[in-house]
């Protein structure tokens, strides 16, 4: 610091100048008020961004902690997946995750790209991204032909987005309205075999 008022003035001097550079970043603004404040947007339309996950039968309350839950049919889960624009959410069965993952997704692909069509009107309403945890335990070759067939992007869930909000949000009530199906389910069959 022990500089002279000739070197101070000088601009060429780079190691004054990396100084107020690194300074700059203390300086101190000014805090907006509440009603300049801006909350995040979602810069996609609806169907972009879907978001999907895999609800399991056995946790749910009514299986009580059996692991090899299933229903009549065989379903050992259910296969999620959530518009995050929009909120809908479409549901498929499915029996074992690592076989039919991808043909139930390719199944809820399918009707949301012609609900999209039906209801875009002339710029139809296209998923271009999913964000899925599960879609790591497919393989690579069957996640791309299902990438290039629907010309989108597959990208892992982040922990404490919201898009995990959203999808914890829904698969929360998804799991509770069939909880209370199932316990329905299990009075009525109890009451008709008394």
């Amino acid at each position: 610091l022990e500089r002279t008022q000739q070197s101070m003035d000088d601009e060429s001097d780079s190691v004054y100048l990396n100084l107020l550079e690194k300074m700059a970043k203390f300086k101190r603004t000014r805090r907006p008020k509440s009603s300049e404040r801006v909350t995040p947007q979602f810069d996609g339309g609806p169907l972009t961004d879907l978001l999907a996950d895999v609800l399991f039968f056995s946790d749910l309350e009514t299986a009580s902690g059996k692991l090899n839950f299933a229903t009549l049919g065989g379903y050992t889960a259910m296969l999620v997946v959530v518009d995050k624009f929009t909120r809908m959410g479409w549901v498929h069965p499915i029996r074992t995750e690592k076989q039919d993952f991808m043909g139930a997704l390719r199944t809820i692909t399918l009707s949301i790209v012609q609900f999209g069509k039906e209801r875009g009107g002339k710029t139809p309403w296209l998923p271009c991204l999913l964000f899925a945890d599960k879609a790591a335990n497919q393989s690579p070759a069957s996640l791309k032909t299902y990438c290039k067939d629907f010309d989108m992007i597959i990208r892992p869930v982040r922990p404490g987005s919201n898009g995990m909000k959203i999808l914890d949000r829904y698969m929360l009530s998804l799991r509770e309205y069939t909880n209370y199906g199932m316990e329905l389910i299990d009075r009525q069959y109890s009451l008709a075999s008394h």
